[in-house]
């Protein structure tokens, strides 16, 4: 009932409110019929009780739909002998995020799991809902299969259907397209990317081609022993779809584990063209484990690097921008007092110099703090003391790690906000209850970052988020 009472409420709200500013906007325009009362207010109220009324009326529909279709879900996860999950865990969606490469907020949701009588191969059929990074836009509705084999080593690829927008944005990151000759098919249908790519030609042998020349729409994200299936109808499956698409994802994963025997894992890829093209020229240099070792060893107060800064001054840097913005509107008052009253040449500049100035005090004490942190900060072992999601912003899916460790001789409890692409590491240190490497402030002993986030190996650094 869930769905329903759900849809009633939010059914009410949106028709109510609707309605009301409606009619307090074309209040004009009907006040000349004769049910029309003359005091505009009235006409709101009762416009608010229709379109509450009418907008339940409509969302108990649409609430009774839904929960139909969970209850469908649910007798074929009992017939099928899989568990029904109602959400997915962080972890899993976050998996599901890099495999993709997505950005936006991404949830999992109505989710059937089914582990094969070999105990091998793990897979998880469910509704993916992703907000567009930036704007939240109306979300992509996907049903996706993701599978877990143990065993396996598939090279990291992601294959999508092509689309104009999709051209465009490559070209500008400057990311390369992996084409095969004859096979003009499979290149008008799909966008084929990869980081290795001498293996996923490998991979991708004559009926991997053949089969998705014949198919298109599949969105499909793989990397070790993990691959991930997105339906082509952009719209979350019924359960009998869903059913066949779940068929059709187990082809599509034992199409790869055959091709994946002639793959030769010692082929090294070759730099071909340029790595540093369109937008990634502006990208923060590439910062590895043994630069953040050297970086690290060094006597405190440490020369803190470029690339390594400046992912972390991000945040100082907007709040310094829009400070700087508010600030230039004040200056708006000294042509305001020439033709204007003193009083609201002062309201015009004094408005806006105000949170200008805390926008850029804000950006001073940030950057102070976190220039502080990386320079003189003390590196000890911790332990995961609880992962919370934190916030979904347009670029990534932030955690809040709480950790304890002892700073200073005393125990401590700080706490970071870790991107979802370094979350693996926190999870399998927490599951293990293993100490994970941080730096702290002795200023701010509280405040402290994992060593992990400021590298930009296996999307580590901040630069990625």
């Amino acid at each position: 009932m869930r769905q329903v009472l759900g849809g009633l409420l939010s059914g009410f709200v949106v028709g109510g409110l609707g309605l009301v500013v409606a009619s307090i906007v074309f209040f004009d325009g009907i006040q000349s019929f004769d049910w029309c009362p003359d005091n505009r207010w009235q006409v709101g109220w009762r416009a608010a009780l229709v379109g509450g009324v009418g907008g339940s009326l409509v969302g108990i529909c649409v609430g009774w739909l839904r929960l139909r279709r969970s209850q469908s879900l649910r007798r074929l996860a009992y017939t099928e002998s899989a568990e029904f999950i109602e959400k997915a865990d962080d972890r899993l969606v976050e998996q599901v995020k890099t495999l993709f490469g997505m950005l936006g907020a991404t949830s999992l949701r109505d989710v059937m799991k089914q582990v094969d009588a070999d105990r091998h191969t793990s897979c998880w059929v469910g509704d993916l809902s992703e907000v567009e990074a930036g704007d939240g836009r109306p979300m992509t509705l996907k049903t996706v299969a993701v599978f877990h084999r143990a065993g396996l080593s598939f090279p990291q690829f992601i294959l999508q259907p092509k689309r104009w927008t999709l051209n465009v944005g490559a070209a500008l990151i400057g990311l390369e397209e992996i084409r095969f000759v004859g096979r003009e098919s499979f290149t008008e249908a799909y966008f084929l990317s990869s980081s290795v790519e001498p293996q996923v030609m490998q991979l991708f042998d004559a009926k991997v081609l053949d089969h998705f020349g014949a198919r298109v729409g599949f969105k499909i994200g793989s990397d070790g022993d993990w691959l991930v299936v997105a339906s082509p109808q952009r719209k979350h499956l019924s359960a009998e779809a869903r059913k066949r698409f779940s068929i059709q994802a187990r082809e599509i994963l034992q199409l790869f584990v055959a091709a994946s025997r002639d793959v030769d894992t010692t082929v090294v890829q070759y730099e071909t063209s340029p790595t540093s093209g369109g937008l990634r020229k502006l990208m923060p240099a590439a910062v590895t484990d043994a630069d953040i070792e050297r970086f690290l060893s060094e006597a405190v107060p440490r020369s803190v690097p470029k690339q390594i800064a400046r992912p972390h001054l991000v945040g100082p840097f907007v709040s310094a921008i829009f400070g700087g913005v508010f600030s230039l509107v004040s200056l708006f008052s000294i042509p305001v007092s020439f033709f204007a009253p003193f009083e609201v040449a002062l309201l015009v500049g004094g408005i806006p110099i105000v949170p200008g100035g805390v926008l850029l005090w804000n950006a001073w004490r940030l950057r102070t703090k976190r220039l502080r942190l990386l320079s003189h900060g003390e590196i000890v072992p911790g332990r995961i003391q609880s992962v919370t999601r934190a916030t979904a912003e347009s670029s990534t899916t932030r955690y809040r790690v709480e950790l304890r460790y002892e700073a200073q001789g005393m125990p401590t409890i700080g706490f970071t906000r870790v991107p979802g692409e370094v979350m693996d590491e926190v999870w399998d240190a927490q599951k293990q209850d293993r100490q994970i490497q941080l730096i702290f402030d002795p200023q701010l002993p509280r405040h402290c970052l994992l060593t992990r986030q400021l590298s930009t190996s296996r999307g580590g650094h901040p630069s990625t988020r």
